[in-house]
């Protein structure tokens, strides 16, 4: 999930089938943002909130999909804890940042995330941890999603219902975020709801979120930020979770995301992944 005004284009509502976007200046700022104050408190409670959800999750020998991986920050942090990795991504300069990051240790899909060159359950897990909010269909995304994965699903989204979201509709900029970015849209958990229920997919959602505060709390070392670190079993928070179980997760897995897992050597000067999907996965 990125602020409002930190515009993600690769995958922002494109056209099935079309092809990549060009360069666009919020491109560039995607990676840039993280390395602000409120930026990088935000990637942080993120990784967080998703350790806290897949810690279920099996890893050894498992793989794991990533619609609009951008830059690969969460790519990376699913391939140090231990899945095979292959993300998805519109943007070519979205899709070579991630590739300089990890290398030759994952796979690459450049495509529309509506329809994507893989067999049915293709993966055992499929995530999406931001870029649902600039599709044009959002459930058409969801239903890929599940059309893909075996075992699990997990969905992130910028919840409406949250402070920040309620700031960022009630805003003085909103006028102009609105009509220069009308692809960019805050989502309610009711809406997820309703696409999950159209993906006619059965399974155990279970819901999670943080960072409670406006904006302005996003702040380490204080009490405000250690309340927006703290996560409710409800979608009240600006990065909200919803995480599918298409089969039973397993208990007291431990094997959370770290940084303990370092790139092989030389991955990212050599080698830099493939920009294609292979015809089937078993």
């Amino acid at each position: 999930m990125l602020p409002d005004e930190q515009k993600k284009s690769g995958g922002s509502g494109s056209v099935a089938g079309a092809g990549p976007e060009p360069l666009q200046a919020s491109d560039v700022r995607y990676d840039e943002w993280y390395k602000t104050t409120d930026g990088h408190f935000a990637l942080l409670a993120q990784e967080a909130m998703v350790r806290k959800m897949t810690s279920g999750w099996p890893r050894r020998g498992r793989s794991l999909l990533e619609f609009f991986c951008g830059s690969g920050h969460f790519l990376e942090s699913f391939w140090q804890s231990g899945f095979d990795v292959t993300g998805q991504e519109r943007s070519d300069y979205l899709l070579a940042q991630a590739r300089k990051r990890l290398g030759n240790v994952a796979e690459f899909t450049q495509g529309s995330p509506e329809r994507l060159p893989f067999d049915d359950k293709a993966f055992d897990y499929v995530v999406c941890l931001g870029g649902l909010e600039f599709s044009q269909d959002p459930s058409a995304v969801l239903s890929e999603m599940f059309r893909l994965a075996s075992l699990g699903v997990l969905l992130a989204f910028p919840n409406s219902w949250s402070l920040h979201g309620l700031g960022w509709r009630f805003s003085s900029r909103k006028g102009k975020q609105a009509q220069d970015n009308d692809f960019y849209k805050l989502i309610s958990p009711l809406q997820v709801q309703g696409w999950l229920r159209k993906s006619g997919k059965g399974g155990k959602a279970s819901w999670l979120s943080n960072m409670l505060g406006p904006r302005w709390s996003w702040k380490m070392h204080n009490w405000q930020g250690r309340l927006n670190l703290v996560s409710l079993p409800l979608p009240l928070g600006a990065f909200s979770l919803v995480r599918v179980d298409l089969a039973p997760a397993l208990a007291g897995n431990q094997l959370l995301i770290s940084n303990r897992r370092p790139l092989a050597a030389g991955a990212a000067s050599g080698g830099l992944g493939r920009v294609e999907a292979p015809a089937k996965r078993g």
